[in-house]
């Protein structure tokens, strides 16, 4: 089995990465392994970017084809010649590329794919930056803003996802209060979870109250 990236002593890195991200740096070692290097570098990262969803649709969006990304990356890096089970350490580059995505992130919870994409771009000394950008006819200022304004967009579509998902939720909950009102001979464990269920549905419409309604522009 494949082990995780190491780090040194830096594991941490990987705290607020969401779990797409874990896959994209779990697939990058499934690709170092796979082409027999001991180490991941930016063009496993970019290999790995690319069998996420998110990451694919972004890039056919901006006229990029995945498939010759990952031809020339291959390309690029080769193959190497491994002796035995090494330890999988990250490259200067590839360090570099998680830190950039991070500071893409900045106040957000989580690093996600699309970060680590623009990470990858930003980091131009190296092997991902050079393919990206010998995929387009962008300059690269025109690409990583096109690239962030994808994932303003796509954050935009999570966090209205997120909120259905707990409208649907709270629906659910409330069709269960519904069902104790309906039948109020219970026992005292289902009361506790009755009133807990009953503070979540103040705390969640006192949250949707508080938000300011979006008015179009003039």
């Amino acid at each position: 089995m494949a082990r995780q990236p190491e780090l040194g002593q830096s594991q941490s890195r990987f705290e607020n990465f969401s779990e797409r991200s874990r896959k994209v740096t779990n697939a990058a070692q499934q690709e170092a392994q796979r082409l027999n290097h001991i180490y991941i570098g930016t063009g496993h990262i970019l290999l790995g970017l690319l069998k996420d969803k998110s990451v694919v649709e972004l890039l056919q969006a901006l006229q990029m084809s995945p498939e010759q990304i990952r031809k020339e990356t291959e390309s690029l890096i080769g193959r190497g010649v491994r002796e035995g089970e090494k330890q999988y350490g990250l490259t200067l580059g590839a360090k570099k590329v998680i830190e950039l995505a991070v500071t893409e992130a900045k106040q957000e919870k989580q690093i996600t794919p699309i970060h680590l994409l623009i990470g990858s771009l930003r980091e131009r000394e190296w092997v991902a930056a050079k393919v990206l950008e010998r995929q387009t006819n962008d300059d690269y200022e025109t690409l990583l803003d096109k690239m962030r304004g994808f994932k303003a967009a796509a954050e935009k579509d999570d966090r209205e996802l997120e909120a259905r998902a707990k409208e649907s939720l709270l629906k659910e909950r409330l069709k269960y209060l519904k069902t104790f009102l309906e039948n109020p001979k219970i026992d005292q464990d289902t009361k506790i979870s009755i009133t807990n269920i009953i503070a979540e549905i103040i705390t969640f419409a006192e949250k949707t109250k508080s938000k300011p309604e979006s008015r179009p522009s003039v």
